[in-house]
């Protein structure tokens, strides 16, 4: 326990000791933190295929759109 006490003396004394650095992000936009959309089953009936093939497409460029807006997110809380 002496030694404890004596290292934090030394560290306080050298200031060596961190800065203490609140936190400061930014704030994430409620829309990146919604659960992902789910990709449809292909279907037997083509005209059901074709609608599933567009729903799939949308959801997939929502995801990217997505990861990109967290990916800026990212870049702008780290610099």
């Amino acid at each position: 326990m002496n030694k404890l006490f004596l290292l934090a003396v030394i560290i306080g004394i050298t200031g060596c000791a961190p800065e203490y650095t609140p936190n400061t992000l930014p704030p994430v936009d409620p829309q990146l933190m919604t659960s992902p959309c789910k990709l449809g089953d292909a279907k037997a009936d083509a005209d059901e295929d074709l609608s599933v093939d567009v729903q799939n497409a949308e959801c997939v460029r929502q995801l990217r759109l997505k990861v990109y807006r967290l990916q800026d997110w990212i870049k702008n809380a780290t610099e």
